[in-house]
């Protein structure tokens, strides 16, 4: 059905479809702080977005590359020998 002017009339589609918009708009509404502010933020700026990611793969893949690996690692115990030198005293008294 039209109306005078030839456009339809408005019906319960069209009020289904205000509310879907209402509903909508008052979720973007109380949801731009928090988490739920950075998931609107990053959905609004994908560009950022990707360039973030692009940033921290290329530091992860310097950091794999530039990380030193032993093929077998040193198991033995740690050992330091200290010299040490005091004429006419014994090995206890030096300890």
């Amino acid at each position: 059905m039209t109306d005078s002017h030839g456009s339809p009339e408005p019906g319960i589609g069209d009020a289904l479809e205000q509310e879907r918009l209402e509903y909508i708009d008052r979720d973007i509404i109380v949801h731009k702080d928090g988490f739920s502010g950075l998931i609107a933020y990053c959905i609004d700026n994908p560009f950022i977005v990707v360039v973030i990611a692009a940033l921290v793969a290329l530091i992860g893949y310097m950091a794999l590359v530039n990380l030193k690996l032993d093929a077998i690692p040193d198991l033995s115990d740690n050992q330091v020998i200290v010299l040490a030198s005091w004429p006419g005293r014994g090995p206890q008294v030096m300890d």
